[in-house]
């Protein structure tokens, strides 16, 4: 059905006064609604671009990540929130952040432009929904992780590929991360020994659902595998869980579950877990553990392994899978918490992530036929399949022994 002049001109009015009203999005209290158009809003303005906007959209993207970077590092976007309701002037601000005034007044009218802050009049300017967002600590050292470890690897990919005649890059090592960071280390190791990269790895770790749905939203654990369960029993176990916050949740949705709730992770990372448990630990164990060796604790009701799996080609993967199944029981599980890619129609969100992790780490995203058959091989079944979220294709994979 094709609209009129008049239609597509009612529309625009439409859009143009939703735009104008302030805290819009947080009147739509139906989230699939929102979902929709935010969406429907993404693939209009695509839809209707000239090849000039195309151009200029993929031709300059590579300066949004540095810019929004450099609003973080300099605290503009943390003074606009610290007063949100309040209108400032660029002479305000750059007291505030010590940015020269002329520089700021450069980057405020960048920001406005791409809607990352409001701009009400010639010299005002206000915190909206985005700068909200990277004025908060953990958001903005996330910001800082992607444009000081991920983007120099991801600058690199084009001669990588090029250089390796476009095979797949899946395990093959040096990769551009190695080439980006000029490093030979793995990005695990390199992270471990570069203290400023670490500080930004576990804020990124630990706000990455934030928003998102969880399995536990859509699963019963306390019937599924709780049962018969006492005070001893290794009720829940996440293997490789960086600060925890999954444990954490664990306790939460199930504050009076008996049994044990355990975080595994390498000594750095549960030296950073001590040093700044997150509010709800108090009730979780830490252990030290790499997951390149065999399951130290047996028996365990459920082995968690959250976008661990990812990070590695199949063979590691395999190798780590038969660690774990090494402490299973008949009684146990293993949750694989993953993105399960679409054959058609895979989400933006997901394929991100999908190009992350090739980068990165040599590694990859997967399908389920993909999955089944590296859990095939890993000598494990797949019991079920549970699908949590559409936009980032997040699913549950619940293991058992053959």
């Amino acid at each position: 059905m094709s609209l009129t002049t008049a239609q597509y001109e009612a529309l625009a009015d439409q859009i143009e006064l939703i735009l104008q009203t302030p805290g819009a999005a947080s009147q739509v209290k139906d989230e699939k609604v929102r979902c929709r158009l935010a969406e429907g809003g993404r693939k209009l303005g695509i839809s209707f671009e000239e090849p000039g906007d195309t151009l200029r959209r993929f031709g300059y993207m590579h300066f949004q990540l540095p810019l929004v970077c450099i609003g973080v590092e300099s605290g503009v976007f943390k003074a606009l929130t610290t007063e949100p309701e309040r209108t400032f002037t660029n002479v305000e601000l750059a007291e505030k952040t010590g940015v020269n005034s002329k520089l700021l007044k450069r980057l405020l009218r960048y920001y406005q432009s791409l809607s990352m802050i409001a701009q009400l009049e010639d010299d005002g300017y206000k915190a909206n929904n985005v700068s909200q967002v990277l004025g908060i600590h953990d958001y903005g050292s996330t910001i800082r992780f992607f444009q000081r470890v991920i983007a120099p690897a991801s600058i690199m990919l084009p001669d990588f590929l090029k250089q390796h005649g476009y095979g797949d890059p899946t395990g093959v090592s040096p990769n551009s991360w190695n080439i980006g960071q000029n490093t030979d280390l793995h990005p695990f190791a390199w992270t471990g020994q570069t203290p400023w990269a670490m500080e930004l790895f576990l804020p990124y770790m630990n706000i990455q659902r934030e928003g998102r749905p969880a399995f536990f939203d859509v699963l019963d654990f306390a019937t599924k595998f709780a049962q018969g369960a006492t005070g001893e029993t290794p009720l829940f176990i996440d293997v490789g869980g960086s600060m925890g916050a999954q444990c954490v949740e664990f306790r939460k949705r199930y504050p009076n579950l008996t049994g044990r709730v355990i975080l595994q992770d390498l000594p750095t990372v549960i030296e950073q877990v001590k040093s700044k448990p997150l509010s709800g630990s108090e009730r979780i164990e830490t252990q030290p553990y790499d997951f390149f060796t065999p399951e130290p604790i047996k028996g365990a009701r459920a082995y968690y392994l959250r976008n661990v799996l990812h990070d590695w080609p199949d063979a590691k993967c395999v190798e780590i899978l038969g660690n774990v199944k090494a402490g299973m029981t008949e009684q146990s599980v293993i949750l694989i918490d993953e993105t399960v890619l679409s054959e058609n129609g895979a989400p933006w969100r997901a394929t991100q992530h999908d190009m992350e992790m090739m980068t990165i780490f040599g590694a990859q995203e997967r399908t389920l036929a993909e999955w089944t058959s590296l859990f095939e091989e890993a000598g494990l079944n797949i019991r079920e399949v549970v699908r949590y979220s559409e936009e980032y294709e997040d699913s549950l994979l619940i293991l058992e022994l053959k």
